[in-house]
């Protein structure tokens, strides 16, 4: 009895491998080459992502995370080891399976790019597969890109990119290229550019928002992916968009977008379960839905402002481009509550 119970529990070991180590970094800490205790904590996140492994947690601190004393040169103790122009072209790399997530969460927690790199963080080659960066209210806020606050590289696959902030950067909040990720809960506004960009395929997203951004809320060009209860409001461009892609969105909001609700411009899939409210306010062309696919779209199963389906205002109506149909009925009488889930 005794040696089977010895032997079921280190059976049991390995079908459960033994989870990696927790690292820190925090504004109090030091960088040096035996940093990342929770007693000792590295002062740069770079620094504990250095001594981490494939598997490790580094969890941040509240605080300013990058170029400390603002002189360009990242060279001062603690600053971030940037890469500027070169290599990951970033302030923090992550070039391992990781998860790296916040104590406090996103609001207390900055990587600033300063506009000195193109991304504030980058997620970088095959080494960031599976890598994990941020979690449920413990994400981070990512500003001062030059091309965006995050950049998922094509060769990390099966990212996961949760509970983030991205705002004011100079191009876009988030740039996803991998294959797989999964993108939770991440919140874009106030960028130069989009909120979100997907080019890798099978990408699923849920529970994001974007607001306030200078081009497009949601942009896709990726195949085999969705955008699911998420909310696109007050941005310059469309809400959400399909560009030589296949992409799903299933129950979205798309609210005071400047040009249309949903656009697919030469890509296909289809809207369902979705709130197309007030879009169109700058070109006035009252496109709750533009189908530019040349080709059938479905969009059934959706409310467009008004009890009475698409058409004038207050309703959104739909713009079908040359040969392009839009399968409209049957449509919802009244507004779909569409909540992204809160970071708190």
């Amino acid at each position: 009895m005794r040696i089977a119970s010895v032997l079921g529990a280190c059976l049991l070991a390995a079908s459960h491998p033994a989870l990696g180590a927790t690292l820190f970094s925090a504004s109090q800490g030091v960088d040096a080459p035996t940093c990342g205790s929770a007693k000792a904590p590295c002062r740069s996140i770079s620094q504990a992502i250095a001594h981490a492994a494939p598997g490790d947690t580094v969890v941040v601190g509240p605080g300013y995370y990058g170029d400390l004393d603002g002189d360009g040169q990242f060279t001062s103790p603690g600053d971030e080891a940037a890469e500027i122009g070169s290599g990951c072209d970033c302030v923090v790399k992550v070039d391992k399976r990781l998860t790296l997530r916040s104590r406090d969460g996103a609001a207390s927690t900055v990587i600033d790019a300063a506009g000195l790199a193109m991304w504030a963080i980058n997620l970088f080659g095959a080494g960031a597969s599976s890598a994990t960066l941020g979690a449920a209210n413990a994400g981070f806020t990512l500003r001062g890109g030059q091309g965006a606050g995050v950049f998922v590289d094509p060769d990390a696959a099966n990212v996961r990119v949760v509970g983030n902030v991205a705002r004011r950067n100079a191009g876009d909040g988030f740039i996803v290229v991998g294959t797989g990720a999964r993108v939770t809960g991440n919140r874009s506004s106030e960028n130069d550019g989009d909120g979100f960009q997907f080019a890798g395929d099978n990408v699923i997203a849920s529970d994001n928002a974007a607001s306030s951004n200078t081009l497009d809320g949601f942009v896709c060009f990726a195949f085999g992916g969705s955008v699911q209860k998420s909310v696109s409001s007050g941005n310059a461009g469309n809400g959400f968009t399909a560009t030589f892609a296949d992409f799903e969105f299933r129950s979205i909001a798309a609210v005071g977008n400047g040009l249309a609700g949903v656009l697919f411009d030469f890509g296909t899939g289809s809207v369902t379960g979705a709130s197309l409210i007030g879009n169109g306010r700058t070109d006035a062309m009252n496109c709750g839905l533009m189908n530019n696919s040349g080709g059938a779209i479905v969009a059934t199963g959706n409310y467009w402002g008004a009890a009475t389906g698409p058409g004038a205002d207050p309703a959104d109506d739909v713009c079908n481009g040359t040969s392009a149909t839009t399968t409209t009925t049957p449509f919802k009488t009244g507004e779909i509550k569409v909540r992204a889930k809160p970071l708190r």
